[in-house]
């Protein structure tokens, strides 16, 4: 008989990483950070900013920005264009976002929403450490756009609360994490202040990683060049003009914050700035700077 083809719509099934590995202190951490939240709460939003951080996957540069594609709508008429994904000059050069996100207070409650502040830079002249989320950290407190959310009284709120996953960079049992603490709580001039993670392998726990996703989605269809002000890589991918190299990580990451720029999460607002190295190397000075 006659062959009778009908389109089905089908949903394709692919891996999901939500699958935690269960530690015996995950139940005590997860309770410890739920009093940290009760304790915000009661001292309420006059008095505490709460924070969420944490440093997002790496940005390609050179090849699509994200790693899982989302379906995007654009015209028929539009050409894609695609490097060869045998022979990536650029293989390897890649942005590091570091997240801040602020929970803003929602009748007194501790919310998931809020603010989101983002670090952009660049993985081969730069890197994420303690210092450089001390650094983050203090500089959108004093951010003009941020002063309504952390400031009180003509003063930074006097207690901190900052949730943070178990990275090396970023979970309180490390000293240099807890070196850049004490050096923000005496520079802040804090009452309290509060560094908690949750127990490893548990770090999709984290208020911040809610923001990630719409993050991500603004990457679908994006490819960022590497050589924007000119090609700084031989043949072989290796760095041959150090200076050329900073101008295209500075460019590329530009190009990164402004497409998040004009990203809203739940109604609030995507500040993202890119951070030269140089900047890191003279924080001190320009930190002394901040009135208080």
């Amino acid at each position: 008989g006659r062959r009778h083809v009908n389109t089905v719509p089908v949903k394709l099934i692919r891996p999901s990483n939500s699958l935690r590995k269960e530690l015996e202190d995950t139940h005590f951490c997860a309770g410890q950070i739920k009093h940290i939240r009760d304790l915000a709460e009661l001292l309420g939003p006059q008095a505490v900013n709460v924070f969420s951080v944490d440093d997002k996957a790496r940005v390609p540069l050179g090849l699509p920005a994200a790693q899982k594609q989302a379906p995007i709508l654009m015209r028929y008429e539009r050409q894609i264009l695609m490097p060869d994904h045998d022979y990536p000059i650029a293989k390897g050069l890649k942005l590091i976002p570091s997240v801040i996100g602020v929970l803003y207070f929602k009748d007194w409650k501790v919310s998931y929403s809020g603010p989101t502040c983002i670090s952009i830079r660049g993985g081969a002249i730069d890197s994420s450490t303690a210092e450089t989320h001390r650094q983050d950290l203090i500089k959108y407190l004093h951010h003009d756009k941020m002063r309504d959310y952390f400031w009180s009284n003509n003063r930074i709120k006097p207690v901190l609360v900052v949730f943070s996953d178990g990275g090396p960079d970023e979970a309180p049992r490390n000293e240099k994490v807890l070196q850049a603490a004490v050096k923000s709580f005496k520079m802040l001039d804090l009452d309290a202040m509060f560094v908690c993670t949750n127990a490893p392998h548990q770090s999709a726990r984290n208020p911040v990683e809610r923001r990630m996703a719409p993050l991500s989605r603004d990457l679908c269809g994006l490819i960022i060049p590497h050589n924007v002000c000119g090609t700084h890589l031989d043949a072989q991918g290796q760095t041959i003009d150090k200076v050329l190299e900073k101008k295209n990580f500075e460019a590329a990451g530009r190009i990164l914050a402004e497409v998040w720029d004009r990203t809203v999460i739940d109604g609030f607002e995507v500040i993202s700035q890119y951070v030269p190295p140089a900047s890191t190397a003279t924080s001190k000075s320009t930190e002394a700077n901040y009135v208080l």
